[in-house]
């Protein structure tokens, strides 16, 4: 921002500068070091020696060198930690794999004990015929205690879901690459902002220069009764316009520095060692535009292939085992430290499950998969298709572009040419300024 005052006649403007005719004192008062002079009682920005902002810092900065410390922006530090994220998650379900070995141990008091009548034969040989004996199957109290594994030696869903995964782990990464790309075409214009700023910084002190110069000697003319007020009075006006613009590319100029403060420390920075060439030429030969979205939708294809395998895959049938290692107790009272009351227990149980109802349910579903694969490829061959043609525009363009660039090239030194020449003609005496 940039705040000045001018004392035109006794009264004080603020806001913008306006150079008078009989103006006798300006007082400029500079935020961001706006450059200023002084030449025939009028204020000219053009003639100082101040640097822009950017080169106003400690050391030089090449491309190569910004994008290297790019890589340390906080959002590709956080696709990142999303990519590592996925990874950890994919590291967890293949530890599914593995059985699940966990001690098991309770105690239990039985409220009511169970009976059940039986044969009195089966346990007096005395006893009467028919007579029938309740017998208690059960104590007051119960334990247990010991080692149970849990292995699921076949999941059909498994592998489908560790795949889902896979493919969540590769969209991050297209997500990653896709972020930098982003991220490192905004720095380059911004660094590109820097440079062009800087050189229609420079080009207005030059025309303003060249102005206050015209201006110096209309001057000289006018007092010297060799040219009409109102000549005088447009080659002040034309001064004026040129200071215009001179404040307006600096404003540019301090926002283009900003600009490029969201990525990097610019402190640190004193100027910019690439000329507009140069980041042509690095473009050129080391900057690759791709598509990520056809990354994606490659993505997406796969992720509707696995939803139809996972519909087809829940008709396997799943086996697991389960054993358990370990003793009980049971008596009366509860007392775990009577060792002749603990009897052995061990088991091996090996599971078998067929689902039937996704023979039944499942064709709806199929069909939903393999319309969604349809529409899928559908979407990838037509962003293929937009991709080529937007690849044959953006050449297109360029290569306008380019012609563009060097026809305006000679514009310039024809430009130059014909300024040499006016100037030699009119130091010479040979054009007289009406």
């Amino acid at each position: 921002m940039i705040s000045y005052t001018l004392l035109f006649k006794g009264v004080l403007l603020k806001g913008f500068f306006i150079i008078g005719l009989n103006s006798s004192t300006i007082y400029a008062s500079e935020i961001g070091q706006m450059p200023h002079s002084r030449s025939l009682g009028v204020t000219t920005l053009s003639d100082s020696t101040q640097t822009s902002p950017t080169t106003q810092r400690a050391t030089n900065l090449s491309i190569e060198a910004f994008l290297e410390h790019l890589k340390q922006h906080p959002q590709l530090h956080l696709k990142r930690l999303e990519s590592d994220i996925k990874r950890a998650e994919l590291d967890e379900a293949r530890l599914d794999r593995l059985p699940l070995f966990y001690a098991d141990a309770n105690a239990q008091r039985n409220l009511i004990i169970p009976t059940t009548p039986v044969p009195a034969i089966a346990f007096d040989p005395n006893a009467s015929p028919g007579e029938i004996l309740p017998l208690k199957f059960a104590t007051k109290w119960s334990a247990k205690g010991g080692l149970q594994v849990d292995w699921q030696l076949f999941d059909p869903l498994r592998a489908n879901r560790e795949r889902k995964i896979a493919v969540d782990i590769e969209r991050s990464n297209l997500d990653e690459k896709e972020a930098w790309q982003n991220l490192k075409r905004d720095a380059i214009l911004a660094y590109t902002s820097i440079v062009l700023a800087t050189k229609q910084y420079e080009a207005a002190r030059r025309d303003s220069t060249l102005l206050s110069e015209i201006l110096q000697v209309s001057k000289a003319r006018y007092e010297a009764g060799r040219e009409p007020a109102s000549a005088y009075f447009r080659a002040e006006q034309e001064f004026e316009r040129t200071q215009i613009k001179l404040l307006e590319s600096w404003s540019v100029l301090l926002e283009a520095d900003l600009e490029i403060s969201n990525y990097l420390d610019a402190s640190t920075i004193r100027t910019v060692s690439y000329s507009t060439a140069e980041i042509q030429s690095y473009l050129e030969q080391e900057y690759k535009l791709e598509n990520y979205a056809i990354g994606q939708a490659e993505l997406d294809l796969q992720s509707a292939a696995l939803e139809m395998g996972e519909v087809r895959r829940q008709r396997l049938p799943s086996l697991n085992l389960t054993g358990y290692l370990g003793e009980q107790y049971y008596g009366n009272d509860f007392n775990i430290n009577q060792g002749d009351r603990w009897h052995g227990n061990s088991f091996i149980n090996l599971g078998f499950r067929l689902p039937l109802t996704p023979f039944l349910t499942s064709a709806p579903s199929l069909r939903r998969a393999s319309l969604r694969i349809s529409s899928q490829r559908e979407d990838l061959e037509q962003l293929i298709k937009e991709d080529h043609i937007d690849k044959a525009q953006r050449n297109l363009r360029i290569a306008t572009t380019k012609s563009r660039v060097e026809g305006l090239k000679r514009i310039e030194e024809l430009a130059k040419l014909a300024a040499a020449n006016a100037a030699a003609s009119y130091t010479d005496g040979r054009v007289l300024w009406s």
